[in-house]
Formats: C-alpha cells, sequence, structure tokens
C-alpha cells in the first residue's frame, strides 16, 4: 500500500502498507500502495528467521515503546490497538486475528508516524514490511505526517494452510484505505493520494511459539 500501505498492508500489513511500488514523485515519504519492486503477488520468498527485533510482549498488551498518541487520529483519545488473545493461538482463526491485529499497527504508524507498532511482529524477509517502514521513518525524519491514510479492515477470505518457502498459512484481507495527505513541519501539503480499495494477500508463519508476518502484498 502506499510507503503509504505496502504499498497494506499492510499492511501493512495490515499491509500492513506497507501494492505495486509506485509512490508519489519519487519521495520516500510519500503513500506507498502497492507491493514494492521485487514482491510477487502469489508467493512469498524463503522465511528467514530472526530473533533481533524488538521484544514481544508476553500477553496481549501494547508494548511499552509504542506512541499512545499522534498528529492523525480519527477523533481525540484515539488508542493504539491491543492484539486480541485469540491472536495468540495456533489456529487458524488465531492466524486470522493476528493478521488483522498487524495491518491495525501499521495503521497506527500512520496515525503516529511511528512504526514502532509493527516492528514487533514482521520478520526480516518481509519486503513489503520493511517498505512500508522506510517511508513511514522517512517522513518522521523530515519532520512529517500524514492526514488520513487510515485504513479499515473486512472479512478475511481464502483462508488456507501454505507450506510454499515454509510460510504456514496464507489469507485474503480486504482493506479499505482513506485519502491521505503529507504534511510538513510548517503544516504544509507535500503530497497525496486518493482512497484506495484493496485486496491484501498476508503470508504468517508460527515461530517460537507465536504468529509472525512473512510477506505480504496485493492480490490480482
Amino acid at each position: 500500500m502506499r510507503a503509504r500501505f505496502a504499498p497494506l498492508v499492510l499492511l501493512v500489513v495490515m499491509a500492513l502498507a506497507a501494492c505495486d511500488g509506485s509512490g508519489s514523485g519519487g519521495d520516500p515519504s510519500s503513500p506507498v500502495r502497492t507491493s514494492p519492486a521485487g514482491s510477487v503477488s502469489g508467493s512469498v520468498p524463503p522465511v528467514t528467521v530472526s530473533h533481533s527485533g524488538p521484544p514481544r510482549p508476553a500477553g496481549p498488551t501494547v508494548p511499552a515503546d509504542v506512541p499512545t498518541t499522534g498528529p492523525n487520529l480519527r477523533e481525540p483519545g484515539e488508542r493504539p490497538p491491543v492484539m486480541p488473545l485469540e491472536a495468540t493461538q495456533h489456529t487458524q482463526d488465531g492466524a486470522v486475528a493476528f493478521a488483522k491485529f498487524f495491518i491495525q499497527t501499521i495503521d497506527w504508524a500512520y496515525a503516529t508516524t511511528s512504526t514502532t507498532y509493527m516492528r514487533h511482529y514482521f520478520q526480516p524477509g518481509c519486503v513489503t514490511c520493511k517498505s512500508i517502514q522506510a517511508g513511514i521513518d522517512d517522513a518522521a525524519a523530515k519532520h512529517r505526517h500524514f492526514q488520513g491514510d487510515r485504513f479499515s479492515i473486512g472479512a478475511a477470505r481464502d483462508v488456507a494452510a501454505d507450506a510454499t518457502y515454509g510460510a504456514e498459512i496464507s489469507l485474503l484481507l480486504p482493506v479499505a484505505v482513506t485519502t491521505v495527505a503529507v504534511i510538513d513541519a510548517s503544516g504544509q501539503f507535500v503530497s497525496g493520494e486518493p482512497a484506495l480499495h484493496l485486496k491484501e494477500r498476508v503470508w504468517l508463519a508460527w515461530i517460537d511459539g507465536a504468529w509472525w508476518v512473512v510477506a505480504f502484498g496485493p492480490e490480482q
């Protein structure tokens, strides 16, 4: 979804996104709504297991390093999403719950201009996840923020076990993304994108007792 949602997608991944790799004017902080170059719909790269990311909470809670507010809230007092207990279970329903939650962490990244939350839940081989992270981190480094670019996630479709390259399950999630404007530190408009309706394929693997996103991208 753009550097927006994988370009979700996020995706996040999710989305998220964060999906064909197009941004706005080549600016990494512009929304990315499609999968970056090298991400192929319908396939997933080999899973590279890593334990070098931020520590994951022991239970469903918001990690201490996650911002609790930001400049792009839907309404005053909006709070970060909390992983549902079901998303910690090694079941098909658990996988669906986790995938939806992961896309919500990407949504929260656009709300706060911080990728801290989403980085707790994806593996380093997820190219789209890294693309979304880079776009948002670039915006933050330039003291920019987003207006809009918030996600709504529909019911999962086509959930299936998928042994391809070690990915244990894949599922298709419809994601609606609102219009977005990128705003600089002085409050001036930098770039923008229209609303989108996406279908994101998410691949998950169960690693060391928890679900992880290993790849995602657009269903074509």
